[in-house]
């Protein structure tokens, strides 16, 4: 694989990783709104954090250059700043 390639992949999995978390983030807060206790929501941001933690751990185990954490990074970023901002038009 080429490293622009590479860059794309690492990017990719960077957006995968960002919609699994702001899915998990979507779950826990509505576990939260709908009378759920705060330990469980505690554990879930745990859980969320560990998930990128872990990942990233695993891609610095494999001797991820920089670049690519940096390209998951974008992606996860790109992701979360998506589903986190308000349509335009809205009050």
């Amino acid at each position: 694989m080429t490293h622009a390639m590479v860059l794309v992949a690492a990017f990719l999995a960077g957006a995968l990783v960002g919609g699994l978390y702001c899915l998990l983030l979507w779950r826990s807060v509505r576990h939260l709104l709908g009378g759920g206790r705060i330990v469980a929501f505690a554990l879930m941001a745990l859980s969320r954090v560990s998930l990128v933690m872990a990942l990233v751990w695993l891609a610095l185990q494999r001797g991820a250059p920089a670049s690519s954490i940096v390209a998951a990074a974008a992606g996860f970023a790109l992701v979360r700043l998506a589903a986190t901002r308000r349509p335009t038009g809205e009050g």
